[in-house]
């Protein structure tokens, strides 16, 4: 019994220290995954301001807008508006006076004054704050474009699109169910998230995670549902926003527990084939020193 708890005890140890290595080791490449399908979101939010800022910017050249003509440049502005489904599209002047809005003919200024303000004085593209929407919609953000001529500011162009659009950019890289995905502004609003939560922030730990300096990163968090996660996260340049992505721990666990097992079983396997061995070849030793022991 000695002998084979001597055989089995360097067996177990190494066992346990392959096993815990392994875990380690799935771990790190769980959170690879995370951090990567972050940067990969990341880069499409990017693609997708950009392309916003490109149709505004093509939008800015149009003769009616540079004869001033505001009736015409609104009729191609609501063509726009549904052909790239935008909410709406607004042209405010050097002063941050509302000019036109495509959708929304009531509004008498423009949302979210502070970031038309801030184009004005950066005289560079801005994405506005997520503000609520309204009738129950999903909240909004504004792209804006200051349109420059001879020098100065003239308009300010803005195209307001919906949180849901972030979404939508999300699912369309085919994750998993299991993994949760988040987007937030700069001030910490969720601006999109794959499972809806009533908090519009991120979890304790996750907002730890993200107080990081760092561009990004990864670490183990508890969505807001309080599942266990190896979350990475990616800030996206240029925009302040922030795309957190999380795996659940039990996937990281689940093959290697499932290769150990395989293992374990082999292993028990064997150890079973060699007691049957060593009880064959105990019997065939002992019979003959019996028979001596008879005969004598």
């Amino acid at each position: 019994m000695l002998l084979a708890l001597a055989v089995l005890l360097p067996v177990l140890v190494a066992a346990t220290a392959s096993l815990l290595y392994e875990m380690r080791v799935r771990e790190q490449e769980v959170q690879r995954t995370a951090l990567h399908t972050a940067r990969a979101i990341a880069v499409a939010l990017r693609a997708e301001i950009d392309g916003t800022v490109g149709t505004l910017e093509a939008l800015a050249t149009s003769e009616a807008l540079r004869t001033g003509r505001l009736s015409h440049f609104e009729q191609r502005a609501r063509r726009l508006v549904e052909t790239r489904g935008w909410r709406n599209l607004t042209l405010t002047d050097d002063q941050g006076r509302l000019l036109l809005s495509s959708n929304s003919p009531q509004l008498t200024e423009p949302v979210d004054p502070a970031s038309v303000r801030r184009a004005i004085a950066e005289r560079l593209p801005v994405v506005g704050n997520l503000l609520s929407g309204r009738n129950r919609r999903a909240p909004s953000f504004a792209v804006r474009l200051p349109i420059v001529r001879d020098g100065q500011v003239q308009y300010v162009a803005s195209a307001v699109l919906g949180s849901e659009r972030v979404l939508d950019l999300i699912r369309e890289q085919n994750l998993p169910d299991s993994q949760v995905v988040a987007v937030f502004d700069p001030s910490g609003v969720r601006i999109a998230r794959t499972v809806e939560h009533s908090e519009r922030g991120p979890s304790p730990s996750l907002r730890a995670l993200l107080d990081r300096p760092e561009a990004e990163g990864v670490g183990p968090t508890r969505t807001l549902e309080g599942q266990a996660v190896h979350t990475g996260f990616h800030r996206v340049d240029g925009l302040g926003w922030t795309v957190a992505v999380g795996i659940p721990t039990a996937e990281a666990h689940q093959a290697v527990f499932a290769s150990t097992a395989l293992a374990g079983a082999g292993l028990l396997v064997s150890i079973a084939l060699s007691a049957w061995l060593a009880w064959v070849l105990s019997r065939r030793v002992s019979r003959p020193i019996e028979q001596l022991k008879s005969s004598a």
